[in-house]
């Protein structure tokens, strides 16, 4: 079984999205969308993109913007491709294609557990959100290259009775089956706390632990964001200051600010599954994505695999961007990954 996994795909400033063309190559059976699938806000001055740019627009014109990006995407030949040559696609969102940059549902949350405003998105954008999602990947996932007519009032009426998360079995014929559980980190996020921090929701939480409990044989946790905080690039703050003219250190202050608090690190009562998971001894999977890099960790018997920057570019140099993916190997108990940067590879074998 062969399973292609990928994040973080700014079309505006990639238009071919040729990472899906790179990926096309290894002939993948499955899927896996690692959120910020498009790009509602981001710092890139180059393709007329604002930081926190949705935040305060009008119901009609977030829905419109959100709606255009998902056709974009939809009808972008790549894209197409790579969609027709797997059995399934799965996908959830990050923070940018949630509603912005750092944004949080704080779905049923009391007010002082609720994410700072700001960064709280409102009940008639969640709901949008939601339902474009849902369009969107039932577009993805049926081949159609349309969404469908857009009907605000409609959008912003209906409530979920959830968010996206879902358990599924990847199956390959003559193969053994493999859970993973799409985990919604943006729905219901709170504020973060490391100690109280709440980013999947009490019931989410409860599943993703009998998920885990229930797993004696390989698992995939799939996630918008990094089990743990990202180190501060020096290089990466030194451009942000050459191409936006931000201050040394507030491009620092930005960068500790969204790997501090964006990684699963921040939200103690979430981070205890994993931990807890991981102190037993649980042979699974973390795939992540929102840092625009590849990343491999181990912590004891579990791996960390981030693929991000699918189409992207960090700190938005005109005509430079990622194709990053990341291509997961399961043939019985040999589990190997490779991790693909501009057509060049890095295999690691996970297990045994």
């Amino acid at each position: 079984m062969r399973i292609a996994f990928c994040s973080c795909a700014h079309k505006k400033e990639a238009p071919s999205l040729n990472g899906y063309t790179e990926m096309l190559k290894y002939e993948p059976d499955f899927l896996i969308l690692l959120g910020d699938n498009i790009y509602m806000d981001y710092w890139d001055s180059t393709v007329g993109d604002k930081l926190y740019q949705s935040r305060n627009l009008s119901d009609a014109d977030f829905a419109a913007a959100m709606h255009e990006r998902y056709n974009a995407l939809l009808q972008t030949t790549s894209f197409q491709k790579i969609l027709e040559a797997v059995k399934d696609v799965y996908a959830i969102w990050d923070d940018h294609d949630f509603a912005w940059n750092n944004s949080a549902g704080s779905s049923g949350l009391p007010v002082n557990q609720q994410a700072a405003p700001g960064f709280l998105v409102p009940t008639g954008k969640k709901n949008i959100s939601h339902g474009l999602f849902s369009a969107f990947l039932d577009a993805a996932k049926r081949r159609d290259y349309n969404m469908p007519p857009l009907n605000v009032t409609q959008l912003v009426n209906t409530t979920p009775e959830q968010g996206i998360q879902q358990i599924v079995q990847l199956q390959k014929t003559g193969e053994k089956p493999v859970r993973l559980f799409m985990t919604d980190g943006r729905w219901y996020r709170s504020k973060p706390d490391q100690n109280a921090g709440d980013m999947l929701g009490e019931q989410q939480r409860a599943q993703l632990k009998d998920f885990l409990d229930e797993s004696d044989d390989l698992a995939i946790i799939a996630s918008g964001s990094t089990m743990f905080a990202q180190k501060v690039n020096q290089k990466q703050v030194e451009l942000m200051f050459d191409l936006h003219g931000i201050g040394a250190d507030e491009a620092e202050t930005i960068i500790q600010k969204q790997g501090s608090t964006e990684a699963w690190s921040a939200f103690g009562r979430d981070f205890e599954v994993l931990s807890s998971a991981i102190k037993q001894g649980k042979r699974f999977l973390f795939l992540g994505g929102d840092i625009h890099t590849n990343r491999i960790d181990r912590h004891g018997n579990m791996w960390e695999l981030i693929s991000s920057g699918i189409g992207v570019n960090l700190l938005g140099a005109l005509g430079v961007y990622t194709e990053k993916f990341g291509i997961l190997d399961i043939n019985g108990d040999s589990v190997k990954v490779s991790m693909v940067s501009k057509g060049k590879k890095k295999e690691t074998t996970l297990y045994p």
